[in-house]
């Protein structure tokens, strides 16, 4: 194919060139490229002058809206953490006092313990002076008395206005130490002179005691007011028309049981610690005397005796 060429075209400067012409030949590969280039650097300069200004245009909301994100979130942190510091306050104080009381717990088990081995030495120090107290009152018995059985015979004054009436006592060895009592009272005539007597009947006893403050005084005197200490056999239980003190130790008064009252006067029994009363002797005869003691009460649970029932004298039966 032939090939056209436009005539060489004269410049004002004097210099010569090819004018277009639709007939000349196409343009080489390279030029292609360098066109396509060029049109990706102005894509990417154009895209990005776009996301730049995008950016440089947007950027101090979006820096806002991250700052009061931040914000928030750290306000969020910072109540939160307020509020454990304050449970940590409040759980630290908790602690304090747990460990204040079971300190306190701690010490007072301590004691309890030190108390606990104190007490039972006591007790078994108490428990001996018992036994020495027993020991040496019974001897004491043997000495004075000789080995006993003992009886008393009581003289009282007619429940029908007239004369005197009497029981006889049997004491009990099983509780030497309150046997001796009533017998040292009995020898030293503390019931010889009308100054005791029964002046109380219940539903279950009939009650003698002094009625002088003379006899209170020598009863106080000759160390005979009271015993050591309640002493109890299982021995000689509180059947109907056995003889027992009254109150704790026991004595100066005492009662004769119109009933059975071993689970009332025994161990266990009406007494706040749980000791029963002494229980030492029993009504072997004048069995109707204390029954018409008794029956002045006229079945009351409890009732002043009036007149009395003196207890006119005592003496120990060989």
């Amino acid at each position: 194919t032939p090939t056209y060429s436009s005539p060489p075209t004269t410049y004002n400067n004097g210099s010569t060139g090819i004018v277009n012409n639709p007939y000349t030949k196409p343009a080489s590969s390279s030029s292609k490229s360098t066109f396509i280039v060029a049109a990706i650097i102005w894509t990417i300069l154009v895209g990005g002058g776009m996301v730049a200004y995008y950016e440089y245009s947007h950027l101090p909301k979006v820096h806002r809206l991250k700052r009061r994100d931040k914000e928030l979130h750290e306000a969020g942190y910072e109540r939160h953490i307020n509020t454990l510091n304050q449970q940590k306050v409040e759980l630290e104080e908790k602690t304090h006092q747990l460990e204040t009381k079971l300190r306190d717990v701690q010490e007072s088990a301590r004691h309890a313990v030190e108390w606990k081995d104190k007490s039972a030495q006591l007790e078994t120090a108490l428990e001996e002076l018992k036994r020495n107290v027993q020991d040496t009152s019974r001897q004491m018995l043997t000495q004075r008395y000789g080995p006993g059985p003992y009886s008393v015979e009581v003289e009282v004054s007619s429940t029908t206005g007239e004369g005197s009436e009497y029981m006889t006592f049997e004491l009990t060895t099983a509780t030497p130490h309150t046997t001796l009592w009533f017998l040292e009272q009995t020898q030293k005539d503390m019931y010889n002179f009308g100054e005791f007597a029964f002046t109380n009947s219940g539903s279950h006893l009939i009650l003698a005691r002094p009625t002088t403050e003379g006899l209170r005084e020598r009863l106080e005197e000759y160390g005979l007011t009271r015993v050591v200490f309640p002493e109890y056999s299982h021995e000689r239980p509180h059947t109907k028309y056995t003889v027992g003190l009254a109150g704790r130790p026991g004595g100066p008064n005492w009662y004769i049981n119109m009933n059975d009252n071993t689970q009332l006067h025994g161990p266990g029994g009406y007494a706040a610690d749980g000791s029963a009363d002494p229980c030492f002797a029993v009504v072997t005869r004048g069995f109707d005397v204390a029954d018409r003691i008794h029956n002045l009460g006229a079945g009351e649970d409890w009732k002043d005796l009036q007149p009395n029932i003196v207890v006119r004298s005592m003496k120990l039966l060989t």
